[in-house]
């Protein structure tokens, strides 16, 4: 029973040492990207993300696309800082921070629908 724990135990830090890596977190984030254009039908890519802990992230290159090939969204940088407290109570994200710098937002009103940004919210 003892060597059951130390080898969960060390099986655990191995993961979170895992998602440290920056390697680990573009990988896991483009995968969510990935899962998130086939369910939307838009194309949704990134540069880099970052985790710097569990309160702030970074995001380079992130471009959003309508499934015309219409640029929806451009952003060189964006950085969060959220509070994880909120989302083990609440279970909703909580936004401290947000910085954007040299963003593109095009948004136009496709009739009575709405507007194109909806279908992303």
């Amino acid at each position: 029973m003892k060597w059951l724990l130390i080898a969960v135990f060390g099986l655990l830090m191995s993961a979170f040492t895992a998602l440290q890596l920056p390697y680990v977190q573009n990988h896991l984030f483009g995968k969510l990207l990935q899962h998130l254009s086939h369910t939307t039908q838009f194309s949704i890519t990134h540069q880099c993300f970052q985790l710097k802990s569990l309160q702030r992230a970074s995001l380079t290159g992130l471009t959003i696309r309508d499934p015309q090939d219409n640029l929806m969204v451009a952003v060189d940088q964006l950085a969060v800082r959220i509070n994880p407290l909120q989302l083990l109570k609440n279970r909703h994200i909580t936004l401290k921070t947000v910085c954007i710098q040299d963003a593109q937002v095009h948004l136009y009103q496709e009739g009575e629908e709405g507007y194109n940004l909806n279908v992303l919210l």
